[in-house]
């Protein structure tokens, strides 16, 4: 369904591009008016860009300075790069029409009289009374509606979370949208091509299977690509590379990926290691409490004291594993439009204390397990 790459002026002969934004055109030679009449033209549309660099600037800074990004990010990173990319978006719209099968209820009233087995000749106005009825009644009407929807037209890995944002934005900016023709817009900067199949987005996302008779039927559609403006910023950080995209029409980070805030992390597992303590001293007052004061003799303070060394070796252990292994796996701040969010990049690496928390984990077990015996004897 795409346009052909050159066409000819009938009047002129010169080489002319495809239009893109509207089917009337102009000869750039002879200014001869020209109308485009093929099947597979496709009217191209390009949003234009509100946020100025300025804007970009400021958020760029507010967005180093989160809770989860490296510290130090605006005084350190390095700014390579900033590309203007326009993201592509089918518009499908036309009309949707049929017709309708539908019903409605009305109530009557019927005059009804309950006459008891025993009753005699008489007046039976004693008996009358009134009784309600729903009436269902068939109808059908034909509907006609006008439809419009934005689907998007390449896949874009990073862009993942952000297609929502994109397809309301271009829905709320329709507006705006002005005509455009390719190598000009190829001018202001890159044009990323679609490569998602319209058909494949007519079938599955505007067309549905037909069910029943109310269905409504697609009477007209046309299609048309809307280029949405985003800015991909490049930075380096000592030998890493990282980038942000920004919306350029609405404001805002769509994706991307920063270095995170490693000292966080090591604290995140201090407090691990501090409700792994809390959980230790309720656990410790359960066992002790096993013993009765009349109880205890040497050996039970020293059975008491290896259950306190056991745990507190746990809780010790634990909070060094917690801390070696939130340190040592890789971790990145991914950027959406919901905000900054950690991300893990890699495998969770093996820790050397592992089989020494399995041995003091092992060893808790039975010496419960062995009070417990005990207090049921």
């Amino acid at each position: 369904m795409s346009p052909p790459v050159n066409l000819n002026c009938p009047a002129c002969g010169g080489t002319l591009p495809a239009p893109m934004g509207s089917r009337k055109m102009s000869c750039r030679y002879c200014d001869k008016p020209l109308y485009y009449k093929a099947d597979d033209f496709i009217p191209r549309f390009a949003i234009p860009a509100r946020m100025k660099a300025e804007d970009v600037r400021r958020e760029t800074e507010d967005l180093f300075r989160a809770p989860l990004v490296k510290e130090g990010l605006k005084e350190s990173a390095v700014l390579l790069s900033r590309r203007i990319r326009f993201v592509p978006l089918y518009m499908v719209s036309g009309k949707r029409g049929g017709v309708m099968e539908t019903g409605r209820e009305r109530i009557i009233y019927k005059e009804v009289h309950d006459l008891p087995e025993n009753a005699g000749p008489g007046n039976l106005s004693s008996y009358r009374r009134k009784k309600t009825e729903i009436v269902r009644e068939e109808d059908s009407r034909v509907v006609l509606g006008d439809y419009r929807y934005v689907y998007e037209a390449a896949k874009i890995q990073e862009a993942e979370l952000a297609q929502d944002r994109l397809r309301e934005s271009a829905l709320k900016n329709l507006p705006k949208m002005k005509p455009v023709v390719l190598h000009e817009l190829a001018v202001e900067g890159e044009v990323i091509a679609p490569d998602i199949p319209i058909d494949r987005i007519v079938e599955k996302g505007v067309k549905s299977a037909k069910k029943d008779q109310d269905t409504l039927e697609i009477l007209e559609m046309d299609v048309s690509i809307i280029y949405y403006p985003v800015e991909e910023l490049l930075f380096k950080l000592k030998n890493n590379y990282f980038s942000v995209t920004y919306d350029l029409v609405e404001g805002g980070f769509l994706w991307g990926r920063l270095p995170c805030q490693r000292k966080k992390i090591v604290m995140l597992s201090f407090l691990l290691a501090g409700m792994l303590g809390f959980f230790f001293g309720k656990f410790l007052g359960f066992v002790l409490g096993t013993f009765s004061m009349s109880k205890i003799d040497v050996t039970g303070v020293i059975y008491a004291g290896s259950i306190f060394f056991m745990f507190a070796s746990l809780v010790f252990g634990g909070g060094l594993n917690a801390a070696y292994l939130l340190f040592r796996t890789p971790y990145v701040v991914k950027v959406s439009p919901k905000g900054p969010s950690i991300e893990k990049i890699g495998e969770t690496p093996e820790t050397p204390l592992t089989p020494f928390l399995k041995g003091i984990l092992s060893l808790i077990s039975t010496v419960f397990e062995g009070a417990l015996e005990n207090r049921r004897r």
